[in-house]
């Protein structure tokens, strides 16, 4: 039988093999080793609610079971004096001792390759990462990484993309925990890359795929925690924490990380997250939350804009349009004025281009799956809604569950909300515009991908007709622009690209078409949401990429998507569930040590 370094057979006689770790833990100091569950019980153990003491007790005895992480501590103020982290490099140094971890970290293999008619052997990563790094710097030439990677004061063999990601899961009493974490722009893929034809590059090594697929435990790496009431108030916590974190990353670019004998250095790219985070960790003046929202009167203030990447939403550039030469356009990139009064902190250490608005990523999973898809199915199922068989609207909301169910066992998916109901799509009151309150992102999918087949269905529906036309083809080109980004590589072909943008314009335009349409008749349906703009900003840049001398590969912006990181958010969320509530800091970053073992396969 297998026992751990320092766990002697037979010594706790009578108990299983965790109790005997229990036991000689108590009569002898234990080598490092991983801890086996963040968990595991002991004999004579307490009933659950005391298991969190019961942990940071264990914790305490057997010191350094988990996963060897240097912690440090910083003054981020009053109350945080000594606020708890796990230094980037120090997490990658205590990954890269245990192997496999540091190919996460990464987002490529470590294997060797045998390059084509070469007797030479390489690393599977630097084949991938130059590659990467050569399709960069042709579509972002004004990036200080360009200029280092030519001048050779780079390898770009060894230098790891990343981006940092920030959001807050519920924690007790509904209440917020800001999260910090940082991950590989590349990686596996998606479910749809799977299967999709990649693009060879030596041997049996391929090309960049995107980082959404994986246990996101294994994918996604932990920085620090910061519970709301620290910054809820006052962000200036939240901002000295971005600044340290930025000054962490700009060591590892200009100095790395030396591993075998290899300097690895590591990029950040981008800052992504929700709107409310990019605002908060940027002091966005101009925000999602300055959309219009009344008639325009005499005393109405000027507008000052809705978008951090152009002045679309002011008073001289609307955001309405939806074309491929809209107004705003001649106000992006060095011609964008800074959005914000001081340069956020994020930006203190980390090289970036000139345009600084550009470290600021559209994530098209908030975009779209939480944003404009909610609101075009919800806006779409109460026009369908009318249709169904029934007397009242309760009854005609069975009719379509029932259509729906069908709809879900043909085509083998799930609804996580499990049935619709009229308040959530939005149809309870005719007072306000119709928009879906479903919590999942996934859920949005499936309902757009419903649209299509129910309008078939019903007998009673013309589908050639305004606005079913409309519904029709918006939600097919929903469907196919997203399967074009999601089964590409992180690079893709400029055809897979185009065909991507036009499916998204074909989209926007079909949402513009049905507004015009709710407007005429008097109907609070198909909103215009800020989130339409920032999806068209995505298209903009797809196609001026495509654009570019030398463009061979443009990057996709699913690339910045953060489907996987919501998962992250999720399970440190319930960690921090499980531990006091006074100290939630210190025991949630101990408890995702134990996670991070558990979850690498280190036990």
């Amino acid at each position: 039988m297998f026992l751990y370094p320092g766990i002697v057979p037979n010594q706790g006689a009578g108990l299983g093999l965790k109790h005997q770790i229990a036991f000689q833990a108590q009569h002898q100091e234990l080598p490092r080793f991983v801890f086996m569950n963040e968990t595991f019980p002991i004999k004579g153990a307490k009933p659950i609610r005391h298991q969190a003491k019961q942990f940071q007790k264990r914790c305490r005895v057997l010191q350094g079971v988990l996963v060897d992480v240097s912690w440090s501590y910083v003054n981020l103020g009053l109350g945080l004096e000594e606020h708890p982290c796990f230094k980037p490099q120090d997490l990658i140094a205590a990954l890269a001792k245990r192997g496999p971890p540091l190919a996460s970290i990464i987002g490529a293999p470590l294997e060797h390759s045998k390059l084509p008619q070469q007797w030479i052997f390489e690393l599977g990563s630097a084949v991938v990462l130059r590659d990467f790094w050569r399709h960069y710097v042709v579509q972002f030439p004004e990036h200080p990484v360009a200029k280092d990677i030519a001048t050779g004061r780079v390898d770009p063999a060894c230098l790891v993309p990343l981006n940092i990601h920030g959001d807050g899961g519920r924690t007790y009493r509904k209440s917020e925990l800001m999260l910090l974490q940082f991950q590989s722009c590349i990686g596996r893929g998606t479910n749809l890359s799977e299967g999709s034809k990649k693009r060879k590059l030596s041997g049996d090594i391929t090309a960049a795929g995107v980082n959404l697929k994986g246990d996101s435990l294994t994918t996604r790496f932990l920085i620090s925690v910061l519970h709301k009431r620290h910054y809820v108030e006052d962000p200036a916590p939240l901002l000295e924490l971005l600044g340290l974190v930025s000054d962490w990353f700009g060591t590892l670019y200009r100095e790395g990380f030396v591993h075998e004998d290899k300097t690895w250095k590591f990029l950040v790219l981008g800052l992504k997250g929700d709107l409310v985070f990019q605002a908060k960790a940027c002091s966005l003046v101009r925000n999602y939350a300055r959309v219009q929202k009344h008639v325009k009167s005499t005393t109405s203030k000027p507008l000052v804009g809705l978008c951090c990447w152009c002045m679309a939403g002011t008073d001289k550039f609307g955001f309405e349009n939806f074309g491929r030469n809209p107004g705003w356009i001649e106000t992006t990139g060095m011609n964008n004025p800074v959005p914000w009064e001081e340069s956020p902190t994020i930006l203190r250490s980390i090289p970036h281009a000139a345009d600084a608005t550009s470290f600021l990523k559209v994530d098209l999973f908030h975009t779209l799956n939480l944003g404009v898809y909610k609101d075009f199915s919800a806006s779409s199922l109460v026009l369908v809604l009318q249709f169904m068989a029934g007397n009242n609207n309760e009854e005609r909301m069975l009719s379509m569950n029932a259509h729906l169910q069908v709809y879900l066992r043909q085509t083998r998916q799930r609804l996580h909300c499990q049935k619709l109901t009229l308040e959530n799509i939005g149809a309870k009151s005719k007072a306000t515009f119709a928009t879906g309150s479903w919590s999942k992102g996934q859920d949005s999918v499936v309902l757009m991908d419903f649209l299509p087949w129910v309008i078939d269905v019903l007998a009673t529906v013309n589908a050639r007709a305004k606005p079913w036309c409309y519904i029709d083809a918006g939600a097919r080109a929903a469907r196919h622009c997203m399967e074009t980004l999601y089964a590409a590589e992180a690079f893709m072909p400029l055809d897979v690209a185009r065909r991507a943008a036009d499916s998204g314009f074909a989209l926007l335009q079909a949402y513009a078409k049905l507004v015009e349409w709710s407007m005429q008749g008097g109907h609070l349906l198909y909103n215009l949401i800020p989130k339409l703009h920032y999806f068209h900003h995505c298209l903009i840049d797809i196609i001026q990429s495509c654009s570019r001398e030398g463009a061979t590969h443009v990057l996709n912006p699913v690339v910045n998507s953060t489907a996987q990181c919501e998962d992250m958010v999720g399970q440190i969320a319930r960690l921090s569930r499980r531990v006091s509530p006074q100290l939630p800091h210190s025991r949630v970053l101990r408890r995702y040590q134990a996670a991070l073992a558990v979850k690498f396969g280190l036990v």
